[in-house]
């Protein structure tokens, strides 16, 4: 481990807060420079009509598939675990 990287974590972890190094001045350190904002803007969400907020259900549907395009591993577990629960259904059924 470096002495600067030894220096941030001692500055993060100071007891009294007005020795303690501020968040800027811990992000400005080259160890987060990984982890800096992207260049460009985030994409906003479309935005959802009152009207097709009126029915639950569909502004529910609105709301979920927005969910989705930002975390598609949450489609990719839904699919793996469709035929455990079709075994669940059917045990319980029998």
């Amino acid at each position: 481990m470096s002495d600067a990287e030894k220096d941030l974590i001692v500055g993060m972890l100071m007891w009294n807060p007005k020795n303690r190094i501020t968040i800027a001045t811990a992000l400005a350190n080259p160890l987060f420079e990984a982890y800096a904002r992207p260049a460009s803007a985030p994409r906003p969400y479309p935005a959802i009509s009152k009207a097709e907020l009126a029915d639950v259900q569909v502004a529910r549907g609105h709301i979920w598939s927005m969910f989705l395009r930002s975390h598609p591993e949450v489609v990719e577990l839904t699919e793996a675990l469709k035929p455990a629960a079709a075994a669940t259904a059917a045990a319980a059924a029998a």
